[in-house]
């Protein structure tokens, strides 16, 4: 085969081989074109949800703006911190062209869920083999639960747990990790968490009080304890108190949190005839004056009859049994397991923000075998009003802000959930916004919005725009909610409520520009003075002063503490060195400083001199005047320079007159 037949057949394979890419590449575009002709549009453009909200429910809309029709469908959630249980509740099954199905979905919010904004990704699957339809990442924005009855100016820590397995080993150190949670709307100092541990347990490495330090609102902070059970441990349920204690706002406020852990790998109690208390199930916790539910099985592990089995279940001090607790069993055979369900409450005076301790005890008659163990749950305070109440009340259960500290000069959403606490229907509803200290102004709206309804029992979320002060001051600022409403029967009633929300300022720090000496030489002592402002609206604290360069500092001026500058004052640092080598001089001056939410700050200012070498012993105007062997060194260049350019001048044009020496030849020649 020839050069060029070859060449035909290379072009001719590589036609084809385009050809069956083509075909390749459409092929496999037929069913995905298709299926990015779906989208998935969110039914709202963020879904604002608060913590602890149970079974949310939210809708994304499915677009088909292609010309295929999808059947089989189906749609799962993935995983999103602070997110569980995510489910999808109804929707079409089958997509045809050019249409919009809505699909509703529903999702636990964990209470210790991050405040902010969280993604939840969502993909929709259709046809028999589960192929991709379209995906896309929900948008929802997590609001702090806050009260509005509660303390604003009050430490709030809250604390959750978590083990491997959750639960202790004998003979082995286990972590324990503990999350602690600043759940107030103030900044929280000196936070440390101390654990009270039983016999049998100590902490392995360390020691058993933390010291966690500084804690922003809405911050969390992770603790981790190795916690060592002796082999000698029983195999049953221990309790762990956690104690916390934390400074805000000069106050020190004390939590404590009882937790109860399995140990297995250890000894098994013995009895004449052995009871086993197992499977507990008690909530983590409940509000003051709700309603909760105990349950666990009582079996029989020995090999005999056990008669007149008594099981009871009796809470602390505060919680009260609203249904039967105490439970006589004629006759437990060996192996027979018997299940207790008692309804528990705590009364509205109970202590909020407590651990109480639920005790099981079963015992068999004659002591032919006893045994207890213990559950505990955690009490806070009811934010709702319980029963009707004689004057309709309507009230904010909850507001978003955006979970985190809101910034002078910015603006913000504020979400603010309105509920009818009572039995009859509220209409004509005026809600006025107004701060006393002109912290807070509405934003593109007037201060007041109306609500046309609230039926009874049930809420309504309004949301608008505010706008902080520049000159709002760093602390928790009241907003007041002013609302006017009536009744069915034209009966006008008023509220009031108070909403705090924390302001925080930037901090500014300026420092003046650093002027040098008139003049600098090697070797010799020198300082300049550096002036510095508090430009901001905060207290720059622990505020230190130090410098740093290619020089040699005195020993006074090696470091400056000016302590706590308030805004608006002014301080100087006297910067005394010493230069070394001539040339630039290059330093800067450091200052570090605490803003208020304690964060360490660091700004720098740097500057540059020269430092002037004096020319030997001579010294003085030497430099300045010009050394003869130089200049005349400069004009032997200058000179070689000049006739350089003269000889290229000459060379071109003998180079012209000899090309035209040479044009004449060759037209005599022609001649």
């Amino acid at each position: 085969m020839g050069k060029g037949e070859r060449l035909l057949v290379q072009k001719a394979l590589t036609a084809i081989l385009a050809v069956a890419l083509c075909f390749n590449v459409y092929g496999a575009e037929y069913v995905s074109g298709a299926e990015r002709d779906v989208v998935i549009r969110q039914a709202e453009n963020v879904f604002n949800v608060m913590q602890g909200d149970v079974e949310y429910t939210f809708s994304m809309n499915l677009v088909n703006e292609g010309n295929n029709s999808f059947s089989n469908i189906t749609a799962e959630i993935g995983n999103a911190k602070g997110f569980t249980d995510g489910r999808l509740v109804s929707g079409a099954t089958t997509l045809g062209a050019k249409e919009t199905a809505t699909y509703f979905f529903k999702v636990d919010i964990e209470s210790a869920a991050s405040p902010g904004n969280v993604s939840l990704p969502i993909t929709f699957y259709h046809g028999g083999t589960k192929l991709e339809l379209a995906s896309v990442n929900a948008r929802f924005s997590v609001g702090r639960k806050v009260s509005s009855v509660s303390g604003y100016d009050l430490p709030v820590i809250d604390v959750a747990y978590k083990l491997p397995d959750e639960k202790l080993t004998a003979g082995k150190s286990t972590d324990l990790t503990l999350t602690l949670a600043n759940r107030g709307n103030i900044m929280l100092q000196d936070v440390q968490v101390t654990l009270e541990l039983p016999e049998k347990m100590r902490i392995d490495s360390g020691f058993t009080t933390q010291y966690v330090g500084y804690m922003a609102i809405a911050e969390e902070k992770t603790v981790r304890l190795p916690i060592f059970v002796e082999e000698n441990a029983e195999n049953k349920n221990y309790q762990i108190k956690v104690k916390m204690s934390a400074l805000g706002k000069g106050a020190t406020a004390s939590f404590d949190r009882t937790i109860n852990i399995s140990v297995v790998g250890g000894i098994e109690k013995t009895t004449s005839q052995a009871i086993e208390i197992s499977g507990v199930n008690l909530p983590q916790e409940a509000a003051a004056g709700k309603d909760f539910t105990l349950s666990f099985n009582v079996k029989n592990t020995g090999k005999d009859d056990l008669k007149n089995v008594k099981v009871d279940a009796v809470g602390d001090e505060g919680i009260v049994n609203r249904t039967k607790n105490i439970f006589i069993e004629p006759i437990l055979k060996p192996g027979e397991t018997k299940t207790y369900s008692v309804t528990f409450f705590s009364a509205q005076n109970a202590a909020g923000q407590k651990s109480y301790t639920v005790k099981m005890t079963a015992a068999g008659a004659a002591n032919t075998g006893n045994v207890s163990q213990y559950g505990s749950i955690f009490i806070t305070k009811d934010t709702t009003t319980q029963g009707a109440v004689k004057t309709p009340q309507l009230i904010i259960d909850n507001y978003n802000y955006g979970g985190a500290p809101v910034l002078a000069g910015t603006n913000f959403g504020l979400q603010m959930g309105f509920l009818n606490t009572s039995a009859v229907k509220l209409i004509n509803i005026k809600v006025s916004l107004k701060s006393d200290t002109g912290a807070f102004i509405p934003f593109g709206s007037s201060g007041s919005f109306y609500i046309d309804s609230v039926e009874a029992k049930g809420s309504i979320s309004k949301q608008m725009t505010m706008s902080v002060s520049p000159t709002a001051e760093f602390k928790t600022t009241a907003l007041n909610v002013e609302m006017k409403y009536e009744n069915e029967s034209g009966q006008e009633f008023t509220a009031t409520e108070l909403i705090s929300i924390p302001v925080i300022q930037t901090t500014s720090l300026t420092v003046d520009d650093i002027i040098g000496p008139p003049e600098l030489y090697p070797y010799s002592m020198a300082g300049v003075d550096v002036r510095f402002y508090n430009t901001g609206k905060t207290v720059l604290s622990n505020l230190r002063v130090t410098a740093e360069g290619n020089f040699d500092i005195a020993g006074d001026a090696a470091s400056y503490y000016s302590g706590n500058m308030q805004s608006g004052a002014n301080d100087s640092y006297g910067l005394s060195f010493t230069t070394r080598e001539a040339g630039p001089l290059n330093g800067k001056v450091i200052f570090t400083y605490d803003d208020p939410s304690g964060n360490q700050k660091r700004f720098e200012k740097e500057f540059s001199f020269q430092v002037v070498d004096m020319g030997g012993a001579g010294g003085g105007m030497g430099d300045l005047m010009p050394d003869d062997d130089a200049s005349q060194t400069s004009n032997i260049k200058y000179i070689i320079a000049g006739a350089a350019v003269i000889l290229v001048i000459i060379l071109i044009a003998v180079i012209r007159i000899l090309k035209r020496r040479k044009m004449h030849k060759e037209l005599e020649l022609d001649e």
